[in-house]
């Protein structure tokens, strides 16, 4: 199982997000095929607007290591769905706009893990995200507040595996 702190970078106007995540996965029988589950929420704020979100997601990846080497690259693909919500406040902070929806889409990430025994690694990532539908804010007829299709992110945590 992971855990991990991530970091979402704000696109097409947006604002970026940190979070957290969990994520239980199994690998069969040896081989370098994964499987996993992902549960994940985020936060961010940028002067008047913040947007938050929590998101679970189920995957299949590929786990690529020597079996001498204490490193490990792991190349994943997921279906995504994520419930996000948008709030904008006017520059004056009078009037203030919000809007919720679903989200649906796909991920694809590559993590670096290095194991320093007892069944424990770090781990750090990378990964890019389609999402749709895109989502704007509107405050006083001005959009004030995107979250795009498209999505960039990292993550960094620690990995404990039963057996190894």
């Amino acid at each position: 199982v992971d855990g991990a702190v991530l970091a979402a970078l704000a696109t097409d106007d947006g604002v970026g997000r940190l979070g957290g995540s969990l994520r239980p996965w199994w690998r069969l029988c040896d081989r370098p095929l994964l499987m996993l589950a992902q549960l994940r929420w985020s936060r961010g704020e940028r002067e008047d607007l913040t947007v938050s979100a929590l998101g679970a997601s189920a995957g299949l990846g590929v786990h690529l290591a020597a079996s001498s080497w204490p490193v490990a690259l792991e190349l994943r693909g997921e279906v995504v769905g994520e419930h996000v919500s948008l709030q904008a406040r006017d520059a004056g902070g009078e009037r203030t706009e919000a809007d919720a929806a679903w989200r649906l889409g796909a991920r694809a990430g590559a993590d670096v893990l290095v194991w320093w025994g007892g069944g424990w690694a770090v781990f750090v990532g990378g990964e890019l995200s389609v999402l749709r539908p895109r989502l704007v804010v509107d405050v006083a007829e001005e959009p004030r507040l995107r979250e795009g299709w498209w999505g960039v992110g990292a993550l960094a945590g620690v990995r404990w595996q039963a057996s190894r």
